[in-house]
């Protein structure tokens, strides 16, 4: 299982080449801009910086789909399995003292009635030790 630091790391290094594609379009494109200094652009080289504007924003697109293809990667990460297991292990500590909380509170409630009752005892042996 991959750890979240290698899921990271391979992202990164997808997101780097996707980021240097994106600036090598941004590159093409001023290129045809700055030819156009003299005149107004051509009908092909609007048409070629549409072209490539399209193909940046799929660049754009597929860093974007990577982003949440490494989150989801991360999920099944070896920390993040070993995190849902010590919280597994967690719960079932705290639902076992929960049981014995419970069970704590039964032994209270009949040591409070027997000692109710006792003390109705103690006022009626009063009672009639008096009368």
């Amino acid at each position: 299982m991959p750890t979240a630091s290698d899921i990271v790391s391979a992202a990164k290094t997808q997101i780097n080449a996707l980021e240097a594609t994106s600036d090598a379009i941004d590159t093409q494109i001023d290129a045809i801009k700055n030819s156009g200094l003299d005149g107004p652009l051509s009908v092909q080289q609007l048409s070629q910086i549409d072209s490539l504007r399209v193909t940046q924003k799929q660049v754009v697109l597929g860093i974007e789909k990577l982003g949440l293809a490494t989150l989801a990667a991360l999920d099944n990460s070896e920390e993040i399995a070993q995190l849902t297991s010590s919280l597994s292990t967690v719960t079932q500590g705290l639902q076992g003292q929960v049981s014995k909380i419970a069970s704590m509170d039964k032994i209270a409630q009949s040591i409070s009635s027997s000692a109710s009752d006792i003390a109705q005892l103690v006022t009626q042996i009063k009672a009639l030790s008096e009368g």
